[in-house]
């Protein structure tokens, strides 16, 4: 037994930017750690990313049996373990407490809490990850488009002969993003290129921004479709979903988000919701919510709505968009990446967002044909838009009685753009897996 567990190579899996990266690639993660061929190791090079996790997360619960440890930078840029993500976040927490309390008591915030410079926070993470034993050259997966972040160069220093794996932390076509101008030249290092091995893609649409942003090889590119799409890991969560207490009443799902100045205003949000609630209410629907991790607790919402937990009012919930959409009348999306899997599962989606008086210029609005500001997953079709409360409610009317609809195909606007994801865990992970072995 010892000399099979001496056998295990190790993985490096940096979790970064923030929590999505973690959805993007648990199902090829957890397929790799099922292998019994690797210890898997989260590197969380921000603090807020952990913070911002909840611990009765889907991601959370799961991912606590596929990681061997986790490995956090604290504020003064010195590194730490932990056994998983919520002792890790418990362990942040703890920390914040703590510099919270000395600037209350002396006024200063704590000295080891200060921000130190990028060579000295890459001496003090060289000298950890030797301790550690996590720089011998083990796999990493990440999104390569974190290449020009201080913290990645650092990484990298400090695990030279490295192999990369890359697949974006978010599901925004980034050839389709107005970010994504490819006059605007990001073309990778050759240093970082030469180890990247694949770059998943998500879908055709992605090739010229690999291909011509960053110069990736087309050797290099595998177009693969979203990972959690796959057909066997819907059917995983769906099975995880029947232990636990089901949702056994009619709703609409919302995938709610934070307010923001530029196209979710704190006004616009409550008139969103206060729509909603009433149309809901009109159709006997309850409202199942799930917080995006920026939002905090849900003392804000209760403001709106009331509290939660009554069928009356709204409910609460960690479960996963696949899990929570399978079931649910229709979904309401606040300018959400949870579009995308609600269409993948041919789930009608309405996003009731306002754009009009959005700027132009701001970097995650979209222009329609007529040159109005608009958003990624209406301009493409992925949502019904509905900017007024007229829209909301004949969209609802047209939709709400439509209980159990297919869920097995994909609709018309996600084939378009997407890549089918059959099969593409196990492929990711056998070429993660062949790497490992080579």
């Amino acid at each position: 037994m010892q000399d099979a567990i001496r056998r295990k190579r190790d993985l490096l899996f940096i979790m970064s930017p923030n929590s999505g990266i973690l959805d993007a690639w648990l199902p090829v993660l957890e397929r790799i750690n099922a292998s019994g061929r690797v210890r898997i190791h989260a590197l969380v090079p921000w603090q807020r990313t952990l913070l911002n996790l909840r611990p009765d997360d889907f991601l959370v619960r799961i991912a606590t049996s596929i990681f061997s440890s986790i490995h956090y930078c604290k504020p003064n840029g010195v590194w730490a373990g932990a056994r998983d993500l919520g002792q890790a976040r418990a362990k942040l927490q703890c920390t914040q407490k703590l510099n919270g309390a000395i600037k209350r008591i002396t006024g200063y915030q704590d000295t080891a809490s200060r921000d130190t410079d990028p060579t000295t926070r890459e001496r003090e993470a060289k000298k950890y990850f030797l301790k550690a034993g996590l720089n011998r050259g083990s796999p990493i997966l990440c999104d390569i488009s974190e290449w020009e972040k201080p913290y990645f160069a650092a990484l990298l220093n400090i695990t030279p002969e490295t192999r990369i794996y890359s697949a974006a932390h978010g599901i925004d076509l980034r050839s389709l993003c107005k970010s994504t101008d490819l006059s605007e030249s990001r073309t990778l290092p050759k240093n970082i290129e030469e180890r990247l091995v694949l770059q998943f893609a998500l879908g055709e649409s992605e090739r010229p921004y690999h291909l011509t942003k960053l110069n990736i090889s087309p050797k290099k590119l595998c177009i693969s479709g979203v990972f959690r799409h796959d057909p066997v890991w819907r059917r995983k969560i769906q099975i995880i979903a029947r232990n636990s207490k089901p949702i056994d009443f009619p709703y609409i799902f919302i995938a709610s988000r934070n307010a923001n100045k530029t196209f979710l205003p704190l006004d616009e949000k409550k008139r969103i919701y206060q729509i909603i609630q009433k149309e809901a209410r009109r159709r006997s629907l309850a409202m199942v919510i799930r917080r995006h991790p920026l939002e905090g607790n849900k003392r804000a919402i209760d403001r709106m709505l009331g509290k939660s937990g009554d069928v009356e009012t709204w409910l609460d919930t960690m479960r996963h968009p696949l899990d929570i959409g399978a079931d649910c009348r229709l979904a309401i999306t606040l300018y959400s990446s949870v579009a995308v899997d609600m269409a993948a599962m041919n789930v009608p989606t309405i996003e009731p967002i306002d754009y009009g008086n959005c700027p132009k210029t701001a970097s995650n609005i979209r222009l329609d044909s007529r040159g109005n500001p608009t958003s990624f997953y209406i301009k493409h079709g992925i949502v019904h838009d509905a900017s007024n409360a007229e829209e909301l409610s004949c969209l609802m009317d047209h939709f709400a009685p439509e209980a159990g609809r297919s869920v097995k195909e994909s609709s018309p606007a996600y084939r378009s753009l997407y890549a089918d994801p059959t099969d593409s865990i196990r492929m990711a992970a056998e070429c993660v897996l062949e790497s490992i072995a080579s």
